[in-house]
């Protein structure tokens, strides 16, 4: 992949251990030892983020179906019925009838009952079940903090393994930028800090956030989740400009090239959206599930690499 353009390492923290963590980037010095540009480390924290549990032989739910999620007990839910969340609070921030959302909006449950560490859902949009997806609750103010207990410890993990940068999930204001600033110095390191841009509070206020931080990632995922997919499209293009106009790093992510997880060639979307992200003035992109978890990951830096080198020097205002 490095061969091939991948610039950037992201070690994300929400999934996998930091035994896991160390020992790939262990493996990224080990190649950096042979190259004359080198790959740079960036730990991805994972914020005031909610993730179901253990999914091992992933389903398909349906509309009408009944869905127990559990906020306390860590368990499977292939082997136990139950769908572990983790958060506990939630219980307590949600109401009847508040819609929760798994893996970025692709199912949708509505809140039946609450009994104690439990709720009882019914699934109002159907779709595939599987290990460790986001959970969202649109329109609810969660009480969870911006940089959490473990963040403090996975950036903590970081500075010891010597990242160059951090992604900072779940951003709410330039107050957790400055935060994470001085906690780093305080550690003596001088990362770039990377806010992601996947909250509405954050894109109200991204000329705050942009004045401390080093540059922002456009994480479309839960960004879609907070600002609706219409206007998606739209709020990219204003933060990318809004990046440019301050001189910070742009970062364009989620599902650039989705289709090469099982696929070896991108779409034509695919490519004229990684395109538009090159044209709008990105400083990079981001692959996620296409070179983690996909098949055929040197095949999608390739394909991502041919794209912007195509596509660069060009603008929508040409």
């Amino acid at each position: 992949m490095a061969a091939a353009g991948m610039t950037v390492a992201r070690l994300n923290v929400s999934h996998r251990d930091h035994a896991s963590h160390r020992g790939m980037h262990a493996r990224i010095q080990q190649l950096n030892a042979t190259r004359e540009l080198p790959v740079r480390c960036m730990l991805d924290t994972k914020g005031a983020d909610i993730r179901c549990g253990e999914v091992s032989a992933p389903v398909v739910v349906q509309v009408g179906d009944s869905l127990i999620l559990d906020c306390q007990t860590p368990q499977d839910y292939s082997q136990t019925g139950l769908l572990y969340v983790d958060y506990q609070g939630l219980v307590y921030d949600v109401a009847l009838g508040t819609e929760i959302l798994l893996d970025e909006g692709k199912i949708a449950l509505r809140v039946e009952a609450i009994n104690g560490a439990r709720l009882q859902t019914v699934v109002v949009r159907g779709g595939r079940l599987s290990t460790k997806r986001h959970v969202h609750v649109p329109g609810v103010l969660l009480s969870l903090p911006s940089v959490t207990e473990q963040d403090w410890d996975d950036i903590a993990f970081g500075v010891e393994l010597g990242c160059e940068l951090y992604a900072l999930s779940f951003v709410q204001s330039a107050e957790d930028i400055i935060a994470v600033r001085e906690f780093l110095a305080g550690q003596g390191s001088d990362a770039q800090i990377i806010a992601k841009i996947e909250t509405s509070s954050a894109v109200e206020g991204i000329e705050d956030i942009l004045r401390v931080a080093d540059g922002i990632m456009v994480a479309r995922g839960d960004l879609r989740i907070a600002v609706g997919m219409a206007a998606l499209p739209r709020v990219q293009w204003q933060l990318v400009a809004a990046a440019r106009a301050a001189g910070k790093y742009c970062i364009v992510a989620t599902e650039m090239l989705q289709s090469m997880v099982t696929e070896a060639v991108p779409t034509r979307a695919e490519a004229t959206d990684v395109a538009l992200a090159v044209w709008q003035g990105a400083d990079a992109v981001m692959l996620s599930a296409e070179s983690a978890v996909g098949q055929h990951p040197v095949l999608a830096v390739e394909a991502l690499s041919a794209l912007v080198e195509e596509n660069a020097g060009w603008s929508l205002s040409l």
